[in-house]
């Protein structure tokens, strides 16, 4: 999938082009500031003694010196504040993770021709329509999913126009809206809350993860802390054990140089083509499984331990996504909680092999 940047920033966006400005000028004039003062030393050296350089003229070149020295020294400057900011902005996107966030979901990301993302909620049975939208503002497609029973459907798009051909990659926008039956087509809800998983990061920016949705971070409408998985201690970790729960999803663990912990499981809406990506807990992708076209129902998909160069990670903790043209993957699992496992000092419940991160945890059956 793609991602979108972390927002309109006009102090960063400023600086960055008055940086790049700089960095044309000095392209465009060759002369440094190292060729400036020998050819001034040259100059001095080489004057007619009995007709030497004017006064006035000296003080004028060595004062277009100085500013050429500080014009060199405000592109550092710029340089320096520009690389600050961009790393500041990162940071700030990462203290979204373990977090509670609101968001407004209303975009289908398309990616080599296939649309990933988008979903409605119904709080009763109800005929839908779908109107997605270009960054222009123009309708590309409406999708007419028709009846649809109550509760939180993905978006299926193909990634077609209205003409029949493929739209370009890039962030599309949807309207969805329901009749349950008054003859009048209603927005949808599309918000969701929950805990921040990860953010996830490719060349196009940042996403912030919620269970198996995606959001852009000038999306989120309030942020709240969630309970911290430090913040629970043993005690209150080991009150779950015995105790049957429902989760949202797992966490994948490697240990003893590369041996998996957990599956990479879901359950599939329909069959539909699947890919899946796994990511540091810090949001870093590091492999992308194609898993070709699965069929409706429970999978299983298999991780080698290794990266997409083919190198081994780092035993430790990964999370995944898993991603399809439309079919909706469900990864909440339920059963018994067996024991308490410490990864790097984060404390998690454990399903047989599985790790689950206790902020996941979505119910406890009595």
């Amino acid at each position: 999938m793609t991602v979108s940047s972390t927002g309109y920033n006009p102090s960063l966006t400023a600086i960055s082009n008055s940086y790049q400005d700089a960095l044309a000028s000095e392209e465009k004039d060759p002369l440094g500031r190292e060729a400036f003062l020998t050819m001034l030393v040259a100059q001095l050296q080489n004057q007619d003694p009995l007709n030497p350089m004017d006064g006035t003229d000296f003080t004028a070149q060595l004062a277009q010196f100085s500013q050429l020295e500080a014009q060199f020294n405000t592109n550092d400057t710029l340089a320096s504040m520009l690389t600050e900011l961009q790393h500041q902005g990162d940071e700030n996107v990462n203290d979204y993770i373990g977090k509670n966030i609101l968001g407004a979901v209303n975009s289908i990301e398309v990616t080599d021709g296939e649309a990933v993302g988008g979903f409605y909620s119904l709080e009763a049975a109800s005929d839908v329509i779908i109107t997605i939208y270009d960054k222009a503002g123009q309708e590309v497609r409406t999708l007419y999913p028709g009846q649809k029973t109550a509760g939180t459907h993905a978006i299926e798009w193909d990634g077609m126009g209205t003409d029949g051909s493929g739209v370009l990659d890039g962030s599309y926008t949807y309207v969805a809206r329901g009749n349950t039956g008054s003859g009048e087509y209603l927005p949808l809800d599309t918000t969701i809350s929950g805990r921040v998983d990860a953010v996830i990061r490719d060349g196009n920016g940042d996403y912030i993860q919620v269970g198996d949705v995606f959001l852009r971070p000038e999306d989120v409408l309030k942020v709240w802390e969630a309970t911290s998985v430090s913040a629970l201690d043993t005690t209150d970790l080991l009150n779950y054990i015995g105790k049957e729960v429902d989760a949202a999803t797992n966490v994948l663990q490697l240990k003893d140089g590369g041996t998996l912990y957990g599956e990479i499981a879901f359950t599939l809406a329909d069959t539909d083509l699947v890919q899946v990506q796994i990511f540091t807990m810090d949001g870093q992708l590091v492999r992308t499984i194609d898993a070709g076209t699965l069929d409706e129902g429970a999978q299983v998909v298999g991780w080698d331990g290794q990266d997409d160069t083919g190198a081994p990670v780092p035993d430790g903790v990964y999370s995944y996504q898993v991603l399809s043209q439309g079919a909706y993957a469900d990864r909440s699992l339920t059963g018994e909680i067996d024991g308490v496992a410490y990864v790097d000092g984060i404390g998690y419940l454990t399903m047989g092999e599985t790790l689950i991160y206790p902020a996941a945890i979505t119910g406890i059956r009595q």
